[in-house]
């Protein structure tokens, strides 16, 4: 983890706590991760008594659509020139042995007969080549049921899913339901309203319905948070 990822990362857990963690010591579990592991730090023994003090709990367990299938993180190489759209995903899907379905009605809704595709990519992860080969196309995509899914923004915002987070070891490190909510509203891409997208809690479970690629920004954060404090 690079160094800018790590203070990035303790702002993120700041942010949640509030400054009345860092009053408690709370914030020396972040200030040693700073810390190159060649350096020692006066007081070394006492920040390790602080940081013991934090509550440890089990792994955040995140499970469902916020874990992207094998195929996708596995590097691709594809040239396609003038390549109709079906053809396209037909030759990516038998080369990482995964299906992959383009939605024919929103896009023909959306006036889009036939697109084809121009692009050339070596070596990037499938998910990073997918988003990279669509964009020109004002086209977007999305997994469910292990399935890939190219679709239109438009219905790809209508397709909410619901997910639930045990997020019981941030709630025990002091991170409270309001400020988890105000974190992830503040630290996602996503659009949140009745219609868009919701958070909510049950017990120490947290449950929001979002579009895919929210959902796994959330999972992002949700694992960022509980591998620092």
């Amino acid at each position: 983890m690079s160094r800018r990822r790590v203070a990035v990362g303790a702002l993120i857990v700041v942010m949640a706590l509030g400054p009345s963690w860092l009053a408690t010591g709370g914030g020396a579990t972040i200030a040693r991760a700073a810390r190159p592991a060649s350096a020692k730090a006066p007081g070394r023994d006492r920040a390790d008594r602080s940081a013991a003090r934090v509550p440890r709990g089990p792994e955040l367990a995140l499970t469902g659509c916020c874990t992207l299938p094998e195929p996708l993180t596995e590097p691709t190489e594809f040239e396609f020139a003038d390549t109709p759209l079906v053809d396209a995903c037909n030759f990516i899907a038998y080369q990482h042995r995964i299906e992959i379905r383009v939605d024919r009605k929103a896009l023909e809704e959306d006036g889009l007969d036939n697109p084809r595709v121009n692009e050339a990519i070596a070596g990037l992860p499938l998910h990073r080549a997918l988003t990279i080969a669509l964009r020109p196309l004002n086209l977007t995509w999305y997994v469910e049921d292990g399935l890939v899914y190219v679709t239109t923004p438009e219905a790809y915002r209508r397709h909410l899913v619901t997910e639930s987070y045990d997020v019981t070891p941030l709630m025990r490190a002091g991170i409270d339901a309001q400020r988890l909510r105000e974190l992830l509203l503040q630290c996602t891409s996503g659009t949140w309203s009745t219609d868009a997208g919701t958070v909510s809690f049950v017990g120490n479970v947290l449950v929001v319905r979002q579009t895919y690629h929210v959902q796994c920004e959330i999972a992002d954060l949700l694992r960022s948070l509980a591998g620092l404090i």
